[in-house]
């Protein structure tokens, strides 16, 4: 490993058009929900962006280096459209991020973006993907990374053939299967990969569209490893 640094206090200001009525909204209202009471200062575009983080570590592979955004976006609840406007700020957040470390060579740089996303490209193959609660068909947040003739990066799991063997994890109380994970690659480090895989192991046997085999003691809904899969990319980008 040859360094590690957090963006974690990234703030909106930073980021163009990451900042805006909606994105404020939402930071008003949970502000107002959770913290005014407790003597936080109202939000700001000063405030940070990621609710987490975003972990930019590099390695040295073989001489060549490799570096990993490892970050978790803003999470569904209550609703992916009330929460959206955030992730997508974040998105912006992780593109500005990879962009001033790689600048003109972003696209032929060996990089990927690695984490639970919070949102999915599409669900089953299928790009309209309606908002569970209102039934609004919403644009995934991470449109601002993947879309275009020529993306700013590639979805990893695009790589699976079968878009039904796309999913790493099952939400039960619609009956839906979908992709909140991924390994987002740049340009020329997706024409590296030689094999994705998805574990489904530890999965509960709730979700019962995986059929193979799953971890000793698993249940109907716990004992699980978790609710999310883990996805292994192969690559050759070693010259």
């Amino acid at each position: 490993m040859v360094e590690v640094k957090s963006h974690a206090h990234l703030p909106f200001s930073a980021v163009p058009g990451s900042w805006n009525d909606k994105v404020e909204k939402l930071l008003i209202h949970e502000w107002e929900e959770r913290t005014k009471d407790k003597g936080y200062a109202k939000p700001s575009p000063e405030d940070r962006i990621f609710r987490r983080d975003c972990l930019e570590v590099t390695f040295d592979v073989a001489g060549q280096t490799f570096t990993v955004f490892i970050t978790h976006l803003k999470a569904n609840p209550p609703y992916r459209e009330l929460t959206y406007p955030l992730r997508r700020a974040e998105a912006l957040a992780l593109r500005h991020i990879v962009q001033a470390r790689f600048g003109e060579q972003t696209a032929t740089s060996a990089w990927a973006i690695c984490g639970d996303m919070n949102d999915f490209i599409e669900v089953d193959g299928d790009a309209d993907m309606p908002d569970l609660v209102s039934g609004k068909l919403l644009p995934s947040a991470l449109a601002e990374l993947v879309s275009g003739d020529q993306p700013f990066a590639v979805d990893a799991c695009q790589h699976i053939a079968d878009p039904q063997d796309r999913w790493t994890t099952y939400f039960s109380r619609d009956d839906v299967y979908s992709q909140l994970d991924h390994i987002l690659l740049s340009p020329a480090l997706a024409r590296a990969v030689t094999k994705v895989d998805i574990i489904r192991a530890g999965q509960p046997y709730r979700a019962a569209r995986h059929d193979g085999v799953r971890y000793p003691r698993v249940g109907w809904d716990r004992p699980k490893a978790s609710d999310h899969c883990p996805i292994v990319v192969e690559l050759d980008f070693i010259g």
